[in-house]
């Protein structure tokens, strides 16, 4: 039987498995379901609540977004970009982004 959780859902609980904290605002990879950004630091081995839903200012690799268009993380350059060779879905463009500005508003979820 499922039981209903009673939360709207921008934020989850995430463990934090690795050896490092996570930072406040650190972009946390989702696996298949993109990425989330942690919403205050998670010490190794603690749970605490990653953002999975919002607009968020990411750094942008050059080249240009245009309106509505699909974004993906880059962990290795820690920018979004329109590639996605090699990269996770992060989410989409809602507003034109420049080839040459560094950064780009981006819907999460």
């Amino acid at each position: 039987m499922l039981v209903r959780r009673n939360r709207p859902g921008e934020n989850i609980d995430y463990m934090n498995a690795g050896a490092a904290a996570i930072q406040e605002g650190d972009v946390v990879a989702l696996g298949a379901r993109g990425i989330g950004i942690a919403g205050a630091t998670i010490d190794p081995g603690e749970v605490g609540s990653v953002w999975v839903e919002g607009v968020f200012i990411f750094p942008k690799a050059a080249g240009a977004l245009s309106l509505g268009a699909d974004v993906y993380w880059d962990a290795a350059a820690k920018n979004v970009t329109a590639s996605d060779s090699g990269n996770v879905i992060a989410g989409w463009a809602v507003q034109v982004a420049g080839a040459s500005d560094s950064s780009a508003l981006v819907k999460i979820g």
